[in-house]
């Protein structure tokens, strides 16, 4: 019988107990028992719990083939933002400090405890010991000093909420930060794996590549080691013998818990053809698929034998360069803001509505503490009388907006195509600029290539962890009024007071400085066979570490 389900976020009510003087979260025990996990069948739950024994004559695959439709541009997940790297390497490669689970709490991964003193001035890890990096080597204080002060320096939210704090030594297992001023979501920072907060050997990190900055060797502390990158391809990832469990046997939740390595290997297939990842799960040559396109939905949900799924994707928004251009204007930005038609992009972009809903949120309603509809009288206006008093005031006279479409995303670039329509619509010349794949980041981070581009990002912990705020990623964000008030956020405990401050900064955000334009939430798809075990998906991804496959 055909089996449906959403895995969806579960809502996110933020419990902190940071300010609370000493606060210290244990971490579970960790274990050598390299137990298969037991079987489990898709759920309803980005969560693994439950689970019981397989029947012994079952037999399982050695290999899990991922049929993923984009290529990361590099597997250090420190140097970009962007999801394909993550999606690979975060979880299986690398661990961090500290992670999250189904709804969005802060774990412990690689410290055993964490404690944050002195109001909030102080955060203090106790790391595991015993742990391995894949080249042998044993974790120290002083690779995670060094992972995360590289973090710091290649992430500009890590910048802007420390300051000029970097993480220091204690002793070979406890590390520390110590800040100006009180920081209440340091942790929800270093959990949400925007750009990867991942702990690498100090050896790795003192040899990156002097032209790039990259690091030459993916090391981390992962229950899989990376092998081979066939560019194109795929990525081939293998079971690390001496990997360190962590957590309870047979429960995980997101990027949280006991990893069981149930498949030995690993492999990415990068295949960015919808039609050929839909024809290669019904052959059997994928296992599971990714984000799939709305066309081929009814079909695959059809098929006996492949279970469908459904997950939030993150923040469809529209993303203006205020460092140079047109859109350094705040009165462009504006009138394009009024111009925007939220469902005929989005319908552009996804051809159904069962794979967006409207949103003026900046955060999504799955984060229930930070939803609110604050400056909604500046939101999804389509409004071409107030857009021309607007160009007015920016003095436009014909210039062309240039609109960076990304080449691997087919929503993306059908939400910049209606854009481009739109704007012509209102007497906007406007051209699509699309680069290559391997160019788009540079593209991106390249304030005098574009005036506006697309971007589906990850949902967050906390409003102040949106990188469309931060002035280093691109869009450039240059709005003094804006920091302040991210740095008020981060400094306040309590949770009303911050709710209050997040409404007058939403309501800023709309009406008056506009780094972005929210359209809606977004939900992706993807396919898995009915011989997939213990399947979970968290962020966008599946999470591989505890799937096997039945022969």
């Amino acid at each position: 019988m055909k089996k449906r389900f959403l895995a969806l976020f579960l809502v996110f009510v933020l419990s902190i107990s940071l300010l609370a003087g000493c606060s210290s979260t244990p971490a579970a025990e960790p274990s050598k028992n390299d137990t298969p996990a037991t079987e489990q069948t898709p759920s309803t739950s980005t969560e693994q719990t439950e689970q019981t024994a397989p029947a012994e004559d079952v037999v399982y695959k050695d290999e899990l083939h991922v049929g993923y439709n984009l290529e990361p541009a590099t597997l250090d997940p420190m140097m970009v933002a962007d999801a394909p790297v993550r999606v690979v390497t975060y979880g299986n490669i690398y661990e961090a400090l500290v992670t999250l689970d189904a709804e969005f709490n802060v774990k412990p991964e690689l410290c055993e405890s964490y404690e944050v003193n002195n109001d909030g001035r102080e955060y203090l890890y106790h790391l595991r010991t015993g742990i391995k990096f894949h080249n042998g080597e044993e974790m120290t204080a002083d690779d995670v000093v060094a992972s995360m002060n590289r973090w710091i320096e290649h992430y500009g939210n890590a910048q802007n909420t420390v300051g000029e704090s970097r993480f220091e030594k204690v002793d070979d297992s406890t590390v520390k930060i110590v800040f100006d001023g009180p920081i209440a979501f340091f942790n929800e920072l270093i959990a949400t794996q925007s750009q990867g907060s991942v702990i690498m050997p100090k050896s790795v990190i003192e040899n990156v590549d002097a032209s790039t900055g990259e690091v030459q060797e993916y090391i981390g502390t992962g229950p899989y080691k990376f092998v081979e990158w066939k560019s194109g391809t795929y990525i081939k990832l293998e079971k690390f013998e001496d990997y360190s469990p962590y957590g309870v046997e047979g429960e995980a939740s997101g990027w949280y818990g006991y990893k069981t390595q149930a498949t030995p290997v690993i492999y990415y297939d990068i295949v960015s053809d919808n039609a050929t990842r839909a024809a290669g799960i019904q052959t059997g040559e994928y296992d599971i698929v990714t984000e799939m396109g709305g066309d081929d939905f009814a079909m695959l949900d059809s098929i006996e034998g492949l279970t469908t799924y459904t997950e939030l994707n993150g923040e469809y928004v529209v993303v203006y360069n205020k460092a140079e251009g047109l859109c350094a204007d705040v009165n462009m930005r504006q009138a394009i803001n009024a111009i925007l038609d939220a469902n005929e992009i989005l319908l552009g972009a996804y051809n159904t509505p069962d794979f967006f809903r409207e949103e003026i949120s900046f955060m999504p309603a799955e984060t229930a503490t930070w939803y609110t509809d604050a400056g909604k009288e500046n939101a999804h206006l389509k409004d071409l009388d107030l857009a021309k008093e607007y160009l007015e005031k920016a003095n436009y006279n014909g210039e062309t907006v240039r609109i960076l479409a990304s080449p691997s995303s087919a929503a993306l670039a059908g939400g910049a195509v209606v854009v481009q329509s739109e704007l012509a619509a209102a007497g906007i010349n406007a051209e699509l600029i699309t680069p290559d794949y391997t160019s788009y980041s540079a593209y991106r981070n390249d304030p005098t290539k574009y005036d506006l581009f697309f971007a589906s990002l990850i949902p967050v912990a906390v409003p102040t962890l949106q990188i469309y705020l931060s002035s280093s990623w691109a869009g450039f964000t240059n709005d003094q009024k804006i920091f302040d008030a991210v740095k008020e956020m981060d400094a306040t405990a309590d949770i009303p007071t911050c709710q209050k401050l997040w409404e007058e900064l939403q309501t800023y955000l709309w009406t008056e400085s506009l780094p972005a334009s929210k359209l809606g939430s977004v939900f992706i798809y993807g396919v898995c066979t009915d011989k997939v075990e213990n399947f979970a998906t968290f962020c966008s991804a599946p999470t591989v570490s505890n799937i096997r496959v039945r022969q």
